[in-house]
């Protein structure tokens, strides 16, 4: 039997159109919001409890429709307890740290 290839602990709180890669993983009190345009992960990410990663609505268009766009998120990256990631891009093999806050429109490379 194969192991599962994404764990999403019960207490974590996903909203919105959210989609893994193998081997990530969610922590209890993690929070995702895709509710501003979807949020896809690549492989092997760790998302800590208390961690907070949202894809905010980019304003409205000129017939009053939200603006949403997706949100990437690489391979390999750990964001950390307390750690705040906003409507950015997120490359590979990055670290998110204890309380740290990415803004709005960021592009984060590889290995930082």
């Amino acid at each position: 039997m194969k192991p599962p290839s994404v764990v999403i602990c019960e207490a974590a709180e996903l909203q919105g159109q959210i989609n893994f890669g193998d081997g990530c993983i969610v922590l209890p009190g993690a929070f995702i919001d895709a509710r501003g345009g979807a949020i896809t992960f690549g492989e092997h990410n760790i998302i800590e409890e208390k961690a907070r990663i949202v894809n905010k609505i980019r304003g409205k268009d000129a017939n009053g429709k939200a603006i949403m766009k997706e949100m990437k998120v690489g391979n390999y990256n750990l964001f950390e307890s307390g750690s705040t990631i906003s409507s950015s891009e997120i490359g590979d093999l990055n670290e998110f740290n204890h309380k740290c806050f990415v803004e709005d429109n960021c592009r984060i490379g590889h290995h930082c």
